[in-house]
């Protein structure tokens, strides 16, 4: 997520804040938003940006946002939350600092130069994600994911997708599948893993949508992008202090 993600955001932030309300995919995010927004209480770590649509005036919580783009971070100076430059596979936070973390659309940018790269990257942030919630916090990950034959057909054109998005300076991305996230979760220690799709009667097969962050011209109808909104949940083990 170093060097080309942070770099394309400290570009792309002032587009991507300004089409979050119009963005195609807005009924899930809405969806998503009052389903975080009814859990979160204590003190909340969001990592890579708050989630899109966040509503904070009636929060019972503490929020810290941390992104690796200080540029997507001035959004939220008016947010009454606390700010920090980082990276998600190095949280410059002690050891059980938080009761609950958030990680909006930020996973499918933790690619590497493999498939097994890219899925050790994921388990690191996981890692990362259980040493900083104290014990019994909770993790929540706001994703788009693909179904299980999306996602082999995705890997094996992993190579041919990240040169062409090299071609147009957008950084690599992979969506994963809800089952690839459970997995890597459990294998990271966290339990009752759950998974809930986001549905919206809003949202149309039709719709025309941006498949690719950063390409403007390029739009797909709806049922041509094979993604799911999708928030899954884990625990920290343990006994809270």
């Amino acid at each position: 997520m170093r060097g080309t993600v942070s770099d394309f955001f400290n570009r792309y932030a002032d587009d991507y804040h300004e089409d979050a309300a119009r963005h195609p995919n807005a009924p899930f995010h809405t969806q998503t938003a009052r389903m975080l927004e009814e859990h979160l209480t204590g003190s909340v770590l969001c990592v890579g940006g708050l989630w899109s649509l966040a509503s904070l005036s009636n929060l019972r919580c503490r929020i810290t946002v941390i992104d690796v783009s200080a540029a997507m971070l001035k959004k939220y100076r008016e947010e009454g939350v606390r700010l920090v430059v980082g990276d998600a596979r190095d949280l410059p936070f002690d050891t059980g600092t938080f009761d609950h973390l958030v990680l909006p659309l930020l996973l499918h940018h933790i690619t590497g130069p493999s498939v097994r790269s890219t899925r050790a990257g994921i388990r690191h942030v996981f890692r990362e994600v259980g040493r900083v919630l104290r014990p019994r916090g909770q993790v929540w990950i706001s994703e788009l994911c693909v179904s299980r034959p999306v996602y082999v057909a995705e890997l094996a054109a992993a190579p041919l997708t990240r040169a062409l998005l090299g071609v147009a300076n957008v950084p690599f991305v992979i969506m994963h599948s809800a089952a690839a996230y459970c997995r890597a979760l459990e294998q990271t220690g966290f339990t009752g893993v759950t998974v809930t799709r986001v549905r919206s009667r809003d949202a149309r097969p039709t719709d025309l949508v941006r498949p690719v962050d950063g390409i403007e011209w390029l739009r797909v109808p709806r049922f041509m992008f094979p993604v799911t909104a999708t928030v899954l949940t884990g625990q920290k083990p343990g006994r809270p202090p």
